[in-house]
């Protein structure tokens, strides 16, 4: 006999939104506000109006340049995401959230060394 559609949704276990779903959002929060669109950083602006710096070389004449701070302020955040991902991964979003905060933070140390070791050749 033909299951009617109503029927199959009951097959499909359904995830609530709680303390998991949190992972999700913190990774989103971090990218939008640590990646720069068109030349601007909404993190830039949060961390100015702090007064934290956004550049490693923030006060040079020629302009901002070295290490752009803003996406290591998030670096906490991202942690959180992944933890809070795990502990509570039968929620919606979270094993998404903690395996994109998983890879933001593997990113996070590539990019990191990858400028340590190539400053040394410029």
């Amino acid at each position: 006999m033909i299951k009617s559609s109503l029927n199959m949704n009951k097959d499909i276990p359904q995830r609530r939104v709680g303390k998991g779903t949190a992972a999700l959002v913190l990774v989103a929060a971090g990218v939008l506000l640590s990646s720069s669109i068109y030349e601007l950083c909404l993190g830039d602006y949060l961390f100015q109006r702090l007064g934290l710096p956004t550049w490693t070389d923030q006060y040079n004449p020629h302009g901002a340049k070295g290490l752009h701070l803003t996406p290591y302020f998030f670096l906490p955040v991202y942690f959180l995401a992944f933890y809070m991902g795990r502990k509570f991964n039968t929620d919606f979003g979270a094993k998404i959230g903690k395996t994109l905060a998983l890879i933001m933070i593997i990113l996070m140390i590539f990019f990191t060394l990858f400028v340590t070791i190539t400053s040394r050749f410029v």
